[in-house]
């Protein structure tokens, strides 16, 4: 089947991914929040684990986004998406975070992994939090975890990228076409008529 010959499926499979993301966009309630930054000090404690470097690098660092759950997708709609939690050097919690890949044509099978960007300087950070773009070009690809990563990392425009896979390695860590979208913290909370809750980073 040819698709030139199905102007209407064309149009569906350009379509369909944008409006899957656009659907994941929506922030998530109080709970799945709390349950969000848990779950992102849990994957990072784990990153940390794999790669003791690392911790060292965070602290050099401006801030950090990290993302525990990014859904990588199979078959047509070969995108994918994760929301996170952002902090700065000294681990205080800025907001929340949302990563973002469109793509048509991927492979069989979807993969979760975890993704973690370290921001060089504050301009970097700031940069980003303000959705002036961390934008990848087509050769950029993530860093695997694993002992010794964070030395052989560099910063790309001011962020490394690094991932933890789930079940194995991946086929494909390129970063070509992510996207970021960042939300202060006190201001979801002012929707929920309360006050942001600030991170405390356990004691060494």
């Amino acid at each position: 089947m040819r698709l030139k010959n199905h102007p209407f499926l064309c149009a569906a499979l350009v379509v369909m991914p944008i409006l899957v993301l656009a659907s994941c966009q929506a922030m998530p309630d109080r709970d799945e929040r709390v349950e969000l930054r848990d779950n992102s000090k849990v994957e990072l404690k784990h990153m940390i684990e794999k790669d003791a470097e690392l911790e060292p690098l965070l602290k050099e660092s401006a801030g950090y986004a990290i993302f525990p759950e990014v859904g990588k997708g199979g078959l047509l709609f070969g995108g994918a998406f994760g929301r996170g939690t952002v902090y700065d050097r000294a681990g205080r919690f800025l907001g929340y975070a949302t990563v973002s890949q469109a793509s048509v044509g991927g492979v069989v099978g979807g993969q979760m992994y975890a993704q973690l960007l370290v921001f060089e300087e504050q301009s970097h950070l700031d940069s980003f939090m303000k959705g002036d773009g961390v934008r990848f070009g087509a050769q950029a690809t993530a860093i695997a975890i694993k002992d010794g990563a964070a030395n052989a990392s560099h910063y790309d425009n001011g962020v490394a990228v690094f991932i933890m896979p789930r079940g194995g390695l991946m086929a494909d860590a390129s970063l070509s076409g992510q996207e970021f979208r960042f939300v202060r913290a006190e201001d979801v909370e002012r929707t929920d008529g309360g006050a942001a809750e600030a991170y405390e980073p356990e004691a060494q």
